[in-house]
């Protein structure tokens, strides 16, 4: 990368200007210590561009019309009536997108929380059903059931459950291991079995109804199958997010919390507390356009209704891009060096529909009482329509939930949430629905005026409205659904994660990349920790990567050091791969490449052509085989 001359000859205490465009929880983490005072670096202000109204990406939040609530303990609160159980408009609120962390693992998110006061969480009851739609198979899993009973006869048999958290023992373990870096979920199935042929028998059954239904269930699951599924991605989302060890004797027991008010309020707390105590500002509903040039970097917004002409460009002292890789690739016009296309141009995605709803018919375990907090479709066949789960909102956000407080007297008392009452409804959220809900079981949105459903629906691209199921969601549509986005966690983006850094700053120091693709799965606890990353390499320091796979030394042939290897191309087709993203991009006017990567483009492109025209001639070493 090119040294910055531009802070060199700016005065110490003048404050280096930088744009973040995304609002997403990784544009705000990047904020928050890009921000952070310190001694050895100059003062920032950062202004943070997010396309859609609201804050927080995937951490979505709507308030829902449950109806008109009945109970007798209101009387007591409205002397005015005689009526022994008044009504009022009774209405809650549901994550759509994001709605718990561990607080065991999240331990940046839980130092940032405590930091800013925010302690607005609650324990949830994190419990499973595995069900066949038919009704044949439940299997639920009841180590962490707080409220209701727990039914031997569908509980998870006490052999398979340990063969389960042997084998998930085994995972976690095995993904520190270099052998296992390129391994798929079933490579490592398969061997586990080959190596304990006295629990076979216990092995498909965990593969086959739990483990592979479980991983179709993770957002960032593809339609190519559990199965195919880089293990390392899979391992590292269970450690973090449900607590598995290598090593540990007993089941795991997260500190699972939930968001009271939803993720939003963590969002807005976090948002709220960078507006007033750092030099931060938000511009809402910004689709800005970036140019990082060897003149300086720009940030443009396209024209404004009822305005003539264009906004005038910001300038910025550097841009960090806090979005989605594609929304990236096409929102910087210049800037684009071939080594950020190949690696922008590796993440794919997928969508996710979530809904808020009171049906159960084929979403949830027949028998009532063996709905759990997660409840899973046991599907046969390994090419299963990924990422399908319905939640229990009254088990995962609230009903179930016990925690201690001081009473009046200073002496502990167990505290119940508000909502835990017999008779008001159980409402769900379904993702990606394996049957249509019923229009009128979904529940509706109470918004304020002005405001839009959210989410990413209306600023969906052509190209992306071509993904699997999707279907526009209008404006004016107060039912309470949404679309999301996720990249898809495979090799090819596990290697842009180890890619990425050698790219950061581009051609001149001044474009870097964060966001839930540069990091294992994106969870908050790892878009934080990279948040902290880009913030010292746009100040020139070195970052660290403590949740990312850390090799050991060895002499594994199938091994080779982060940051260097890209084992599913060729050189040739590294190059084909990377000119080909480029040039997708250039004819769709999304982006202009710098001069000198222009010339080392065409001299590729040269090379491609004599390629095609020269049959290559056997090595010596190929002529011999």
């Amino acid at each position: 990368m090119s040294h910055d001359t531009t802070r060199d000859k700016r005065d110490s205490q003048a404050p280096l200007r930088v744009a973040i465009i995304g609002g997403g929880i990784s544009g705000l983490a990047a904020a928050y210590h890009l921000t952070k005072p310190s001694t050895n670096r100059p003062p920032c202000k950062v202004v943070i561009y997010e396309a859609t109204d609201h804050l927080g990406g995937n951490a979505y939040t709507v308030q829902v019309d449950l109806g008109e609530r009945r109970d007798v303990l209101l009387a007591q609160e409205n002397t005015a009536t005689d009526d022994p159980a008044p009504a009022r408009p009774f209405t809650r609120w549901a994550d759509l997108g994001v709605d718990d962390f561990n607080l065991d693992t999240y331990t940046h998110i839980a130092a940032i929380m405590k930091d800013i006061g925010f302690t607005a969480y609650r324990p949830l009851e994190d419990t499973a059903s595995f069900f066949t739609r038919d009704g044949s198979k439940v299997l639920t899993a009841d180590n962490e059931l707080r409220h209701g009973a727990s039914n031997p006869q569908v509980r998870i048999p006490k052999a398979l459950d340990e063969a389960y958290q042997a084998f998930m023992r085994a995972a976690a373990e095995a993904v520190g291991c270099p052998h296992y870096h390129r391994y798929t979920v079933q490579q490592f199935v398969d061997e586990y079995r080959r190596k304990h042929p006295d629990v076979a028998t216990l092995v498909d059954t965990l593969r086959d109804d739990l483990l592979y239904p479980r991983i179709s269930a993770m957002y960032f699951v593809d339609d190519s199958g559990p199965e195919h599924m880089p293990l390392r991605a899979v391992m590292n989302y269970y450690i973090l997010q449900e607590g598995f060890k290598s090593g540990a004797k007993q089941a795991p027991s997260p500190k699972r919390n939930y968001f009271v008010e939803g993720a939003e309020s963590w969002i807005r707390c976090l948002a709220g507390w960078l507006e007033d105590n750092r030099d931060v500002s938000f511009i809402r509903n910004a689709r800005a356009e970036v140019r990082a040039t060897a003149g300086g970097a720009r940030v443009s917004l396209p024209p404004q209704a009822g305005l003539r002409g264009n906004p005038p460009a910001e300038h910025f002292d550097k841009i960090v891009m806090a979005t989605h890789a594609d929304d990236a690739l096409r929102a910087i016009r210049e800037g684009v060096t071939q080594d950020i296309a190949d690696i922008l141009g590796r993440v794919r995605y997928t969508s996710s529909l979530a809904v808020a709803h009171t049906y159960a018919a084929n979403l949830l375990p027949a028998d009532r009482n063996a709905w759990r907090t997660y409840n899973v479709t046991i599907r046969k066949g390994t090419a299963m329509k990924p990422y399908r789960m319905t939640y229990v909102m009254n088990r995962l956000q609230n009903d179930a939930a016990e925690w201690v407080e001081d009473g009046p007297d200073g002496h502990p008392e167990i505290k119940t949430g508000p909502y835990n009452r017999f008779g008001l409804p159980q409402f769900f959220v379904s993702l990606n629905p394996v049957t249509p809900i019923p229009d009128e079981y979904v529940l509706r949105v109470i918004r304020q005026p002005g405001q839009t459903p959210g989410g990413y629906a209306k600023h969906f691209s052509e190209d992306e409205q071509r993904l699997p199921g999707w279907h526009a969601i209008d404006e004016a549509d107060d039912r309470a659904s949404t679309w999301f986005k996720h990249n898809v966690l495979d090799f090819n983006c596990l290697d842009a994660q180890e890619m990425l850094d050698s790219a950061q700053g581009g051609d001149h120091d001044n474009l870097y990349f964060t966001g839930g693709w540069c990091k294992g799965a994106g969870l908050h606890e790892e878009c934080w920790l990279m948040g902290e990353h880009v913030a010292k390499r746009v100040f020139g320091e070195p970052g660290d990567d403590t949740h990312c796979f850390d090799p050991k030394a060895t002499s594994d042939a199938d091994y080779a050091p982060r940051g260097r290897r890209r084992p599913e191309l060729s050189a040739g087709s590294r190059k084909k791969s990377r000119n080909q993203t480029v040039r997708r991009a250039s004819m769709a006017g999304m982006l202009v490449i710098s001069p000198a990567s222009r010339a080392s483009l065409r001299r590729d492109r040269s090379s491609e052509r004599c390629a095609a025209v020269s049959p290559a001639r056997p090595t010596a070493a190929r002529a011999r085989v």
